[in-house]
């Protein structure tokens, strides 16, 4: 099952870049235990080919090498 099958079958917001297939865009999971009002915008950038992801809300500043897993285990648990 690929990151983007597993957002789908959960009934997980995406949103898959134009220009970057291998890029997702979602609301971040993390920005609520870093002190964030839950955000609407698609500001948690995932790159599938290679795992990594960044989270663009200045308070949250989420980074990681090991972004899906971190959003799977994390989006499992809502």
């Amino acid at each position: 099952m690929t990151f983007r099958d597993f957002l789908q079958k959960e009934r997980i917001p995406f949103h898959q870049s134009f220009s970057r297939p291998e890029e997702i865009q979602l609301k971040c999971p993390f920005c609520p235990e870093r002190g964030n009002l839950d955000d609407p915008r698609f500001l948690l950038s995932i790159t599938t080919a290679t795992g990594a992801g960044h989270g663009w809300h200045v308070g949250c500043g989420f980074k990681s090498r090991r972004a899906v897993f971190l959003t799977m285990e994390k989006l499992r648990r809502f």
